[in-house]
């Protein structure tokens, strides 16, 4: 993500941070995606790390301008970060130690030239040198993190491939006995790309991300409490590839569910006098049907023209409070 800032139009959000401002745009309308999975939160330690492990990244696409009709949800830019096939011949690992953190990478073959996986995590051991500095305040403070990848690729045939990835983070951070930050982000995907004819293919996505922050205190006994909250989204998405003389047709349909629970505060132990409180549970489907064309004109020219139809529905059932006109809520 840090070479991303060199390119033109991105700028960073501000220091500690790995936000990105895409042609002025928010960071919230950035669409990054982990093997075709939305990641919401791409970074670890106040923003010092990224949320991928280098050694496990494959290619890194971004699209700033005009990007194609099957990307939808945000629109600024898409970031979409695909991660290495595991070795299909042999075993190898990988790894390194730096001055925070620690990582390993395992890969080879399940069953040879048809099945690999590869595996890797990274963790900080950041907290252990907090608590080795003698100033007090950084003695009694917390900040780390760590993150898993599994990537399992299957070949059926020459038509046929799966692709079954997932990756969890978690980070927590306190600052001088202050109250603790936690947040973790889950991404799952399973692929199948079928190749119909040497003119058509298309590949069926159906994945799984998640994301919840959360921050508590128990400093004050009576005052100890945990507030959180908590996005979950599902994806089914089919797109299909269709060449057509010196037209290259893209064309499909995506469906993402939400579930949003935007707030829960509940006391910590016996002795905290915190009142529970709820924000009630959001559902939403958001249904969308795309068409692009990249037409070759020439060697030298090119024209690329797509449509994508959104439509968003809110789900129930749900409480809606309504008062009455004229009289103090």
């Amino acid at each position: 993500l840090r070479v991303v800032l060199s390119l033109p139009g991105v700028q960073s959000v501000g220091e500690a941070s790995t936000g990105l401002n895409v042609r002025g745009g928010s960071a919230s309308q950035n669409l990054i995606l982990y093997n075709d999975a939305v990641v919401y939160n791409p970074a670890h330690l106040f923003g010092f790390f990224t949320a991928f492990n280098p050694d496990e990244i494959q290619s890194v696409e971004v699209q700033k301008g005009t990007f194609p009709v099957e990307y939808g949800g945000r629109l600024s830019s898409v970031i979409d970060i695909k991660s290495k096939e595991g070795d299909k011949k042999k075993l190898v690992g990988t790894g390194g130690i730096g001055l925070l953190t620690g990582r390993f990478t395992l890969e080879g073959p399940i069953k040879s030239e048809k099945t690999s996986f590869l595996i890797g995590g990274r963790s900080s051991y950041s907290n252990w040198l907090l608590h080795k500095t003698p100033n007090e305040s950084l003695n009694n403070s917390l900040a780390s993190f760590y993150d898993l990848n599994l990537n399992v690729v299957h070949k059926v045939n020459v038509t046929n491939n799966f692709t079954l990835s997932t990756y969890w983070s978690s980070d927590k951070f306190r600052l001088n006995e202050d109250s603790l930050y936690t947040y973790t982000n889950s991404a799952t995907s399973l692929k199948w790309k079928h190749i119909f004819s040497s003119q058509m293919s298309g590949s069926f996505v159906l994945t799984n991300s998640r994301y919840g922050y959360g921050v508590s205190s128990n400093k004050n006994p009576t005052e100890a409490f945990e507030l959180s909250y908590r996005t979950n989204q599902y994806d089914l998405k089919a797109d299909f590839d269709l060449t057509v003389s010196a037209h290259n047709l893209t064309l499909g349909f995506n469906s993402t569910v939400y579930d949003i629970r935007p707030g829960r505060l509940v006391p910590i132990g016996d002795s905290s006098i915190v009142s529970k409180d709820y924000i009630g549970q959001e559902l939403a489907i958001e249904n969308a049907l795309f068409v692009g064309d990249n037409f070759e004109v020439n060697s030298r020219l090119s024209i690329y023209a797509g449509l994508r139809y959104s439509f968003f529905s809110a789900l129930g059932p749900r409480k809606v409070v309504q008062y009455a006109n004229d009289i103090p809520k």
